[in-house]
Formats: C-alpha cells, structure tokens, sequence
C-alpha cells in the first residue's frame, strides 16, 4: 500500500491556508481594537487631560495629521505593532500565549469545570427537546421536511452569528440577559451568586441548543419512522397498547444505540463551537476573577 502523498499534502495545505486566515483575521482585528482604543483614549484626554491633548494636537497639526492619527501611531509605535497585518497577527497570537503563560491565577479545573457545566446541560436540554418533538413529528411528513430544512441551514451558519443575533435582541435591545461575562461585579453571595451565573450563561447555551437541537430532532423523527415499520411495533398497535407505552418503552430503547452514537459524535462539534463562544461571551474561565 503506497503512503498517500498526494492526500496528506492537501490537508497540510488546507491546514497552511486555514492557519494563514486565522492569523491575518487575527492582525485585521488587532488593528481595528487598536484604532478603537486610540480614539477612545483621544476623546477620553480631551475632558481629563486638556494640557496633554492640546500637546498631542500640536504634534499632530506639525505633522498635518488629525490628532487620533497622529497618538494612533504612537500607540502602535509604543504597542511595537508591525504594519504588516499577518505578522501582527503572529505577535498577537504570540502575545496571547505569553500572557497565559504568565497568569499567576489560572484555573484550570475551574475552566474544564465551566466547560462540562455548559456542554452537559445544553445537551441535556437538546436530548430532552429533540426526544419529545421527534417522536410527535415522525409520522408528519410535512413538519419533518421542515425540520430537516432548519438543521441543513443552522448546521450551515457559524453560532458566532447566532450568538450575536441573541446579544442584540436579548442583551442590547431588551436588556434582558447580559451580553458577556461569567457573572456580575462585584459578585453577590450564596443563591444570588449560583442565579447570576445561570443568567449570565442564558444566552450561550441558548446558542448551542438553537444550532445543534434541529439535528438531534431529525434523527429521532427519522429513526421512529423506522421502529414503527417493524413488525413488533405494528403488533403493539393491534394489541391496543398506549402509544405513551410504545413511545418510551419500545421506540425509545431502540432508538437509543443510534441516538448515543449520534451524541458523541456531535458533542465535539459543540465543544469546537463552546471554544468560539467563550471568546465571544468573555467568559474569562482561565482566571479567578
């Protein structure tokens, strides 16, 4: 059997390609946080520090240059930021490792912690939502299609996206939920504390659920249609059982080999997408605060 060279120089190129997109996002972003800081820090010197703007204004006006432009520089000079946005790219990364590396109160266990906590119940909620509407949709043809059309094109769309839909209907506009962070400053105590984290952690399994649910109540419809084509089912029907009975005593048990597989499978999915939405969120898992 001849080493597939061909196959492993594909994917290296793809992971080269995907890694250079990373990167050069990475250096866009940077640059544009950088340019929103300077012209933060502009208007903030403006109201604090009169003396020290007009000092930045003359600089600026020397060099014919606005004054956002001009303390914009400097702070990419001061920052050491290269010009280039891929290399800026590196060095944020870079940054971004070193700094973790430097943490002195990283948490570890309190991270993984959050991580299973999240993961574990949005999938519980997702296996309860699917298993209940799979099995009253599996003999409506018309309901399923429409399901399967909503698993196609969530499954289709980054939950980043979703995740920033929710924020502005949930967070910006209703105010309802917070937009980010894992609880509130300064924490409260006792029971206070355990109900801000949960509304804290709304709208982020919120998320999981609304991208992944579509999928698991597919397969259930589907793997229910299947069970009552079996003969045993169809005697079940005869006999005059329950279909409650039927449902969860017989279809449930035998759906569950397939549905278990189906889980595992997509839980690494989740976890890739967690990762995502924890930058998002900010939840900030890595630190004690």
């Amino acid at each position: 059997m001849k080493f597939p060279y061909k196959t492993v120089a594909r994917l290296f190129g793809i992971y080269i390609c995907v890694l250079i997109i990373i990167t050069t996002t990475a250096g866009l972003a940077n640059g544009k946080l950088v340019k929103m800081e300077a012209e933060q820090d502009v208007i903030t010197l403006q109201f604090r520090n009169p003396a020290f703007y007009e000092l930045l204004r003359e600089n600026a006006t020397k060099e014919n240059k606005t004054v956002v432009q001009y303390y914009h520089e400097k702070l990419v000079e001061a920052k050491g930021l290269n010009t280039n946005v891929f290399i800026r790219g590196i060095q944020l990364l870079k940054q971004s490792w070193d700094e973790l590396k430097m943490a002195k109160n990283v948490r570890l266990g309190r991270a993984v912690l959050i991580t299973l906590g999240v993961l574990l119940f949005s999938l519980l909620l997702i296996l309860c939502i699917s298993i209940t509407v799979g099995m009253k949709i599996a003999t409506k043809s018309s309901f399923l299609n429409f399901i399967e059309s909503l698993a196609r094109f969530f499954n289709g769309i980054p939950s980043w996206w979703i995740a920033v839909l929710f924020v502005f209907i949930f967070a910006i506009k209703y105010n309802i939920f917070p937009a980010s962070g894992l609880m509130s400053m300064p924490p409260e105590d006792g029971f206070g504390l355990a109900l801000d984290i949960l509304k804290h952690l709304i709208l982020p399994i919120a998320t999981i659920v609304s991208v992944f649910v579509w999928e698991f109540i597919a397969i259930v419809a589907r793997e229910t249609q299947k069970e009552f084509e079996e003969v045993y089912i169809i005697t079940e029907i005869a006999k005059g059982v329950p279909n409650a009975v039927i449902y969860w005593k017989h279809i449930l048990k035998n759906i569950g080999i397939t549905l278990s597989s189906f889980t595992a499978q997509k839980f690494g999915e989740m976890l890739t997408d967690y990762l995502v939405l924890d930058a998002f969120f900010h939840f900030k898992v890595w630190a004690c605060c």
